[in-house]
């Protein structure tokens, strides 16, 4: 049987489910980050680090868990080739 080609729609419904975009999850707040952060990271050594700096943002209140997102967020657009 030959593989399935999505089309564009299609393609782009896999692409916001993937992302948790899509519909409501039932995955808790660490899984959920746990599986975008999956997503995003190229090298396993990074994903570990990033998992640790997430894990510790997430002892603190919201506000500074948001900090720990800016700061995420300021690194990983910084290291991002243009």
């Amino acid at each position: 049987m030959p593989p399935q080609v999505l089309d564009r729609r299609s393609l782009n419904r896999a692409t916001l489910a993937r992302q948790l975009l899509l519909a409501r999850s039932g995955l808790g707040v660490a899984e959920a980050v746990e599986h975008l952060v999956g997503l995003q990271v190229d090298v396993s050594a990074e994903a570990a680090a990033l998992l640790e700096f997430l894990a510790a943002g997430a002892e603190h209140e919201t506000r500074e868990a948001g900090r720990g997102w800016q700061a995420l967020l300021s690194a990983s657009s910084a290291r991002r080739p243009a």
